[in-house]
């Protein structure tokens, strides 16, 4: 359901790459100037979230302290059979070791994107390195591209209208909108959140 061809894959990196490095070197103020936005807003969207979920989580372990101890004044006065004790403290630790577990990753979470930010400075450095590169290297390829997420394939319009999204995400940078469609499959290398930066 997502195969494409490792050829289509190449040339999209190929544009990509061209596209956004140009873009880069041509215009490197609004180059930085747009992925500084992006990058703001995708961490005020980021925390926001982040915080609610947390804030949920926390709410939720409050509460289950307060339904276990009911549980166990429950199971103490004979309310409560034994059997449903047992089975509805596994149930609640279970839940609960869940969400702390959670909450954890959620203050690691917001520590890193305190630190992070997109750091164009090294994106620079790798444009630089590159430029005026014909041919796509493996090395290249490496410090250039994070990832690439292959979506599977919409076979709506029939076999010859066959598209694919392609997301491709660059290393220090993220996602760029690039939106170029290529033969059948599409590349689309965008911003991780609702708000696009194109580049074009």
């Amino acid at each position: 359901m997502h195969y494409i061809k490792v050829s289509v894959v190449e040339e999209l990196i190929k544009k990509a790459i061209h596209t956004v490095s140009s873009f880069a070197i041509e215009n490197e103020g609004e180059f930085i100037r747009r992925l500084e936005v992006l990058s703001d807003f995708q961490l005020e969207t980021a925390i926001k979230e982040n915080k609610k979920e947390l804030s949920t989580a926390e709410r939720r372990v409050k509460e289950l302290d307060g339904l276990i101890r009911k549980l166990y004044e429950g199971n103490a006065t004979g309310k409560i059979p034994d059997k449903h004790f047992e089975r509805m403290l596994a149930e609640y630790d279970s839940e609960q070791s869940a969400l702390e577990n959670r909450i954890e990753e959620i203050k690691n979470s917001l520590t890193e994107y305190e630190k992070n930010t997109v750091r164009t400075d090294k994106f620079m450095e790798v444009v630089r390195k590159y430029q005026g590169c014909g041919e796509i290297t493996t090395p290249m390829l490496n410090e250039f591209i994070e990832k690439i997420v292959v979506y599977e394939a919409d076979k709506s319009g029939g076999r010859r209208n066959r598209k694919q999204k392609v997301d491709i995400y660059f290393n220090f940078v993220g996602q760029i909108d690039l939106s170029e469609p290529t033969g059948q499959e599409e590349s689309t290398a965008k911003p991780t959140t609702k708000k696009k930066a194109k580049v074009s």
